[in-house]
């Protein structure tokens, strides 16, 4: 009995109930998109890889697995992750022209629950209805300038970003017990970063998050603010190593042309010029 009245009270929860709402949001603008085709206005799910898609398409025809990838990085010295998220899903894209399109609307499923995820996380229970709301407006709006497909894995980046985040809030919240929300937040961050390098920005939120939410008892504002500094510091010491390490990594194995034009030599004007 206790068994089953822990599962029941599973499905009543916040998180779960809210999950279901926005799944059931997505097959219902699925649902939507596939009825307008069906009776003859401009939409449907026929949609059939235009423009960069094909170039993915073509190297997945051509080559499987770590070949595929080197096929990439012969052409594009960035992202080295990037391709085996095609190489994953290598026989959804090529099983139908509208694969490619399947895999960005369940992307942008696993995105809105990630983002509904970190503003509850972060902000409480009391954030839910925000929380919900912003999800459905990410399941929804989901056309933007670009026709191709491509963005679905960079979408993807970006979930694992906010994962990275939600599960270092936990960790903060938990009281700093349950380290393996600490190894996924780290690992969700390279997966994040390494798909696409302009998410490596989330460590900011992580230091932010270990400065503010992480509990400290000192007599005085100023010792108070230098102990959160120093968690904060050392929370995110891991997370820059690895980001260092990626970058060394990058630089030695991209081309000669590319790696003169991608110098890691800091500059004040470039710092100011990328924020």
């Amino acid at each position: 009995k206790g068994v089953v009245a822990s599962m029941f009270g599973w499905y009543r929860a916040p998180a779960f109930v809210d999950t279901v709402y926005i799944l059931a949001g997505l097959a219902a603008l699925i649902a939507l998109i596939a009825a307008l085709g069906a009776l003859g206005f401009g939409a449907g799910l026929d949609v059939f890889p235009i423009g960069e898609d094909n170039n993915w398409i073509d190297m997945l025809r051509r080559a499987s697995g770590a070949v595929a990838a080197r096929l990439l990085w012969a052409i594009d010295n960035r992202n080295p992750l990037s391709p085996w998220w095609y190489i994953a899903a290598r026989k959804i894209i090529l099983g139908s022209d509208a694969g490619l399109l399947a895999l960005r609307y369940g992307i942008a499923g696993v995105l809105a629950i990630c983002s509904y995820s970190v503003v509850v996380t972060v902000a409480g229970p009391k954030a839910r209805a925000f929380a919900l709301g912003l999800a459905m407006l990410i399941v929804v709006w989901m056309a933007n300038r670009y026709t191709e497909q491509i963005i679905w894995n960079f979408q993807g980046a970006l979930a694992a970003s906010l994962l990275s985040v939600a599960s270092y809030a936990h960790f903060v919240a938990g009281r700093r017990q349950r380290y393996l929300l600490y190894a996924v937040s780290i690992v969700a961050w390279f997966v994040a970063f390494a798909t696409y390098t302009i998410q490596c920005g989330a460590v900011l939120a992580i230091g932010y998050l270990a400065f503010r939410h992480t509990p400290v008892t000192q007599s005085s504002a100023l010792r108070s603010i230098v102990a959160r500094a120093r968690i904060a510091f050392f929370d995110t010491v891991p997370y820059f190593l690895l980001f260092g390490l990626f970058l060394l990594i990058w630089q030695t194995t991209m081309g000669w042309g590319v790696a003169e034009s991608l110098s890691l030599q800091f500059s004040l004007a470039g710092l100011l010029g990328s924020i």
